[in-house]
């Protein structure tokens, strides 16, 4: 790796232009800057190619006909009004030949001169996933939360010395060769950086990385810095050195003077912030700007927030956006990039986000989640020991420390400042709530499957959920990024069409349900189609610079003070279309389980969301006074992608899955169909998929429940028949549902022979471990289906009345061996494994369809899902995650009849005695609370499927 080359300064203030800071892409050179000067400028479209787009985005907001008119004509004059505007906006990016037009425009006017707050205004925010390879429980003498804060400070040192060196390669998209490069100009502004409140506009320093290894750690709204890299190398230092100094901060934070709580003045108005540093610098003078100094220097920030546990995406998504009441105090909203750790080792980090956008941090974010702390504790313990490093007593230095005389003196008013920009703060953030919905039905796989685009597909459902949240349609724009141009930053994607509207009129302000008018379905699955294709056409030319926003934005900044502008700027409808209700940015990673940022209008939402395979995140935000918008769209959301997906597997199941089901049938596949059908049943309760499964195939067996369900019926009436009898608890049951011990278990005691099997896993060939010598692979899963649903099981009843209406021996006995192999197979999946809602699932397989290789899976959850079908692939695979009940993965099961009276050494009944049975009013009525079971005593005392005992 390159070393990190001495800046000519040791630090340069920007004022929001990219090309004063132009000359360090030359001097660190390298791979991330290669390209630069190679890169396209911003082009400006034609004012006929952006009023032809922004028309038809604008139309479906219009109030009125007159309203529609009016904006109409203001478009028609907009080209003769607005030709002096272009003309000037030409000659702007002309004058510019080594840069963007827009850029400067966008950085000074769009961040650095906005004097609302940065907490919530313009930071943002990232979950990362947990890290597994963490203790379970955390050592005697440091937190989770000290342990991950160290692992992806070590990871974070790599990333910052491939930047700072050039090291880094250039970010490119594409699927293609050559792919696209993009503009690498935001990361002279990510490490050792910092804003700095200024009046009327902030300015942003950026600090010589060569000169500056130390890192900032706030703990308890202390600061504290200390060296976290090799002086030489730049590589990170010792895995153990960074938890001891991190520690060190902790322990310090807890004695020492008593520090007004800084951090509280960079959450404020930005000239409030502006007041508030000056009367830093006065009230501690040269000590004080060399203390700012080392801080806004620091390579990044660590925030341990030790008095933080959250555990719902919700709790910690609120604690890694603002801080909220508790730890707000512990952050310094300047910095660039702000590393936050829980002290039960959750992670995130907040973003500063004025000189840059979130890819570049999402690349860093990528490469510092990438390795987990075992790993990371692993390679450092391979190549160097602890010995030979600075004490942490020694390194670690309180930033403020030794300003505490000047910070608390009698004339200082810096405590007041803290306290008002404190209460401010907490007005703030009280105003304001935050939702996350993490939709487990489907994801971006299901979507490709239905043929669109998982984004425009997702983007209108949040047009739907919104139109029934507000009852009408409000302006929505996707940021879409614009770097394969220099110093290119965003576009926005407008999402309102006449396409779009188009779709959720028709489908309404509530859920229609008629889903099964085939005209009707049809009718709105082309609107959707459209809706979504119209959607990738405008991205598409969005990531192209050739949206509508950034343009009009140009001719709009071209006008002299006092000129008269086009009509079109001053047009109602044309500032409603530019009101951006809806903020939305999609951003999908395989580490991230959530993230966002505020609203963008106070009448708005900020909806940030994530596709993943399987499942979707939104974290919504609003203001509090609008009576819990957030939690209602999180709602709303789930309600559209739902009635979206019924619209489509409605559509496509009866076609395919009748053809499938007849080809079944032809082929002797479909067998168990029969019986399992006869006695189908929906579950009574959300956790009951176990129970009504077993019952079902109670039922199926026609096995004697020995008491009766209504008159002299011996029957399981329903799932309560067989929770009375078992000796696991039904609350429990209603709780948590059965795991697939649980259900062996359960069968057994009815008289079921069981068989169990499990999907293999991520195991080594020579595994003999218990759990791996009933694990088979796919063929013998693919072979026990073909077998039990073309060979179903015979009830005991039919196997008795075959034998004694047998007179032939010899026949008798051959005849009940090849009746003796039946089996019905039952299924214990992951449903998120298949894009379906909830976790862990039984339900009983009917048919099989050898062309596609899929099988039919009759769904207990009949409220939910209509019997479907799957490959075989596929649910091998939902079986194969982890129960998290049971630390294993889940499998199937060949349920076989009783084999009582069914061997030749025994005597075969008669008909007559077959068929005759106890009078009714021996047994006992089901619900009548008489035992039956004359060991009862023993069985919830000892029962192996009760894991309380």
């Amino acid at each position: 790796m390159s070393t990190i080359k001495p800046w000519s300064s040791p630090m340069i203030e920007s004022h929001g232009d990219y090309r004063a800071e132009a000359f360090l892409e030359d001097h660190i050179g390298g791979k991330l800057y290669e390209k630069q000067h190679s890169l396209p400028r911003l082009p400006i479209p034609s004012i006929s190619e952006t009023i032809s787009k922004f028309l038809p985005t604008a139309l479906p907001l219009a109030k009125s006909d007159e309203e529609k008119d009016s904006l109409i004509k203001a478009c028609e004059d907009f080209e003769s009004q607005a030709g002096e505007l272009q003309q000037r906006l030409l000659e702007r990016r002309d004058a510019n030949p080594d840069s963007s037009w827009l850029q400067h425009w966008w950085n000074t006017l769009g961040y650095l001169q906005v004097r609302d707050p940065v907490v919530v205004n313009v930071s943002y925010f990232f979950q990362f996933s947990d890290d597994g390879s963490l203790s379970q429980v955390a050592p005697t003498t440091k937190s989770l939360g000290v342990l991950r804060a160290a692992s992806l400070l070590h990871s974070a040192a790599g990333f910052r010395q491939l930047v700072a060196s050039g090291d880094l390669p250039h970010e490119a998209i594409g699927r293609k060769e050559p792919k696209t490069p993009l503009c690498s100009v935001a990361y002279k502004y990510m490490f050792n950086a910092c804003r700095v409140p200024r009046k009327g506009e902030d300015t942003y320093k950026i600090y010589d990385p060569a000169l500056n290894t130390h890192v900032i750690v706030a703990v308890n709204g202390k600061f504290y810095s200390f060296d976290f890299v090799e002086k030489e190398s730049g590589e990170a230092l010792p895995l153990e050195v960074l938890e001891d100094r991190l520690q060190q901060c902790v322990d310090m934070s807890q004695s020492g003077p008593s520090l007004p709580m800084l951090g509280y003045l960079t959450s404020d108005n930005r000239d409030i912030c502006a007041d508030a540093r000056d009367a830093l610098l006065r009230a501690g003078g040269s000590k004080m700007e060399e203390a700012l100094k080392v801080l806004e220097s620091g390579a990044l920030m660590i925030c341990l927030d030790e008095n933080e546990e959250p555990t719902s995406k919700k709790q910690t998504s609120e604690v890694f956006w603002t801080g909220g009441l508790n730890s707000g105090r512990n952050r310094w909203f300047d910095k660039s990039i702000q590393i936050i750790c829980t002290k039960n080792g959750k992670a995130g980090m907040n973003g500063e986000h004025s000189m840059m956008d979130g890819m570049p941090v999402v690349n860093f974010c990528d490469y510092v989640t990438k390795t987990p702390y075992a790993e990371v504790l692993a390679h450092s313990k391979s190549k160097t020991s602890a010995g030979g490093y600075e004490s942490a007593v020694d390194n670690v230095k309180d930033i403020f420390g030794d300003l505490n005389a000047e910070l608390t003196a009698p004339s200082s008013d810096i405590s007041t400042l803290v306290d008002q920009s404190k209460a401010n703060f907490e007005k703030l953030i009280s105003a304001h709530e935050l939702q996350v919905q993490s939709f487990q039905g489907y994801g971006s796989s299901a979507i490709k499957k239905m043929g669109y685009s998982p984004d425009a597909f997702v983007q209108q459902a949040m047009q739907l959920a919104t139109y029934r949240l507000w009852g009408e349609q409000g302006g929505t724009y996707e940021a879409t990024q614009v770097r394969p141009f220099l110093h290119g930053r965003t576009e926005t994607t407008r999402t309102v069409s006449p396409a779009s509207s188009a779709f959720i009129k028709k489908m309404g302000l509530r859920p229609k349900r008629d889903e099964m008018d085939a005209s009707k379905r049809a009718e709105k699955l082309n609107l959707l189609k459209e809706a979504v294709t119209s959607h990738v056409k405008y991205m598409g030319n969005a990531s192209k610079a050739g949206g509508v926003d950034r343009h009009l934005l140009g001719l709009l900044l071209s006008a002299k003070e006092g000129e008269v502008t086009p009509a079109l700027f001053s047009h109602p409808l044309y500032a409603r279309s530019k009101t951006w209700r809806v903020s939305t940015s999609h951003l999908t990673h395989p580490r991230f389980d959530s993230w966002g940022y505020g609203e963008v209008t106070p009448d708005g939402v900020g909806l940030a969301y994530s596709i993943h395979p399987n499942n979707c995140m939104f974290c919504i935000t609003a203001l509090r006074e609008h009576g819990g918008w957030p939690e209602s769209l999180s709602s709303l959301l789930e309600e559209a992608l739902l009635e979206m997906q019924t619209l489509h597997d409605i559509n496509e199941q009866p076609t395919k899955g009748k053809q499938r089901f007849i080809y079944a049938l032809q082929n002797d596949c479909a067998e168990s169909y029969f019986p399992l059908s006869q006695q189908f049943l929906n579950q009574m309760d959300p956790a009951y998929c176990g129970i009504t499964t077993l019952v079902l195939i109670l039922n199926a067996l026609a096995i004697d429940p020995n008491v009766r369900w209504r008159g002299g019926w011996r029957w399981y009436g329903d799932e309560q028949m067989l929770l009375e009898r078992c000796c696991i608890e039904q609350e429990r049951v209603e709780r948590e549902g059965i795991t697939l011990e649980q259900f062996c278990g359960l069968a057994r005691c009815q008289g079921v022979k069981v068989t169990k099997k499990r999907p293999l896993c991520d195991r080594g060939e020579h595994d003999t471990t218990q759990a791996s010598l009933n694990a088979f692979d796919i063929n013998e899963f693919r072979n026990d289906i073909i077998n039990a649903v073309r060979r179903p099981p015979k009830t005991q009843q039919e196997t008795d009345l075959e034998i004694a209406t047998n007179a032939d021996t010899t026949t008798k006995v051959s005849h009940v061996n090849a009746i003796n192999g039946g089996y019905f197979l039952v299924s214990s999946f992951g449903r998120s494994s298949l894009s379906q809602t909830g976790d862990g699932h039984f339900s009983p397989i009917a048919a099989y369809h050898e062309p596609s290789d899929s099988c039919l899976v009759l769904d207990v959850a009949r409220f939910k899902y209509a019997p479907y079908w799957v490959t075989v692939k596929d649910l091998y695979d939902a079986m194969i995650p982890q129960d998290k009940a049971t630390g294993q993965s889940r499998g199937w099961l060949l349920m076989y009849p009783p084999t009582k009276g069914t061997h030749g050494s025994k005597k075969s009944l008669t008909v007559d005695e077959i068929e005759g049975k106890r009078p009714a009013a021996c047994v006992p009525l089901a619900g009548s609370g008489v035992s039956l079971c004359a060991v009862e005593k023993i069985k919830l005392d000892y029962c192996s499927i009760n894991d309380n005992r």
